[in-house]
């Protein structure tokens, strides 16, 4: 099974394509970051057209199995506008999508002090074969496929939802 996951930001968004096998075993197959062509995404027309920009990079990236995406904190300033990126997926997407709260890839990773450097490192332990560099977005992006094939396993209780 093949999952691909979005950390969500016009500035940074980290993907990542994750192979889980049958017998357990995982690899991160790719990861990136993709970002808005331009900085001026606080502008209430310009952000339409940017999260629509970010939304073609997203799906064209990988065909997985299955999505998930971090929902926004949509009370925070740029929770709103970086909400429009999941809604200019919506028409796009090209396999079942799950949701998932902020707080969880914290939470899944024990991550008390909300420490990037600390994301990159839980990824770097659980996967020694990644190839290249890795930033936190990509890292986070690797801990919601996890978190959603925990979730798909049994072993992940906390709040997930299926939306398509």
């Amino acid at each position: 099974m093949k999952i691909a996951a979005i950390d969500p930001s016009f500035s940074s968004t980290g993907l990542a394509l994750v192979e889980f096998r049958e017998d357990g075993k995982s690899r991160v197959l790719k990861h990136e970051r993709v970002s808005a062509s331009s900085k001026t995404v606080y502008k209430f027309g310009n952000v339409f057209k940017l999260a629509d920009e970010l939304a073609e990079q997203i799906i064209n990236f990988a065909s997985p199995d299955l999505w998930i995406i971090e929902v926004p904190v949509l009370e925070t300033k740029s929770g709103c506008y970086l909400g429009m990126i999941q809604q200019a997926l919506y028409h796009r997407w090209n396999a079942p999508v799950y949701l998932v709260p902020a707080q969880a890839i914290n939470s899944y990773s024990k991550n008390k002090q909300r420490s990037k450097t600390y994301l990159v490192n839980f990824v770097k332990s659980h996967y020694t074969k990644l190839k290249g560099r890795i930033n936190h977005d990509e890292a986070s992006a690797i801990i919601l496929a996890n978190i959603l094939y925990a979730y798909l396993q049994g072993s992940y209780k906390n709040t997930i939802v299926k939306l398509k």
